[in-house]
This record gives structure tokens, sequence and C-alpha cells, in this order.
């Protein structure tokens, strides 16, 4: 899953590992940092909590028309019958 939104991370080069670590930790737990190499990203740093939101299975199913279960094409018909009445009002 990838981030489907802008996110600004902080920025550490990799020579900062060791002087800096505390700051680096500081910063990952206010959102996920950029460790770079020779100026370029290299790799992120980040909570347990937020690579596991990140890695976590997705559960959502997807249909198409020939595989929806009936039940929920029931649903569907229902719901587009209640927003048509709906309309008509």
């Amino acid at each position: 899953m990838l981030y489907k939104e802008a996110i600004t991370m902080a920025t550490f080069p990799s020579s900062d590992w060791t002087r800096k670590s505390g700051d680096i930790f500081e910063a990952a737990r206010r959102g996920p940092v950029t460790i770079t190499q020779r100026k370029r990203p290299a790799f992120v740093v980040m909570t347990v909590d937020e690579f596991q939101r990140l890695t976590a299975t997705d559960t959502r199913r997807h249909y198409t028309i020939d595989t929806l279960p009936d039940e929920l094409f029931a649903k569907a018909e229902a719901e587009i019958a209640r927003l048509k009445r709906e309309h008509e009002e």
C-alpha cells in the first residue's frame, strides 16, 4: 500500500545516524524519516505501528458483475431502487 497523500518527511544524512540517533528516532515518532546516502534517499525509518499499518493485509474484496454474490447483488438492487424512489419524490 502506498501513501495516497503527500507526506513531508524529515531527512537526515546517513552520517548523522550515530551522532543524532535520538533526533532521528524522535522525528520517526512523528512520521517516517528519510535517511540519505550521497544526497539520495536510501532508507526510511518509522515506528513499528506505522510499518504494520502499511503492510497490513487489505481485507476488502472486489467483484465484477459476474462474480458478485447473489446476496450483495440483491442489496445493490434494493439500494438502487430506494435511490430511484427518493429521486422521483
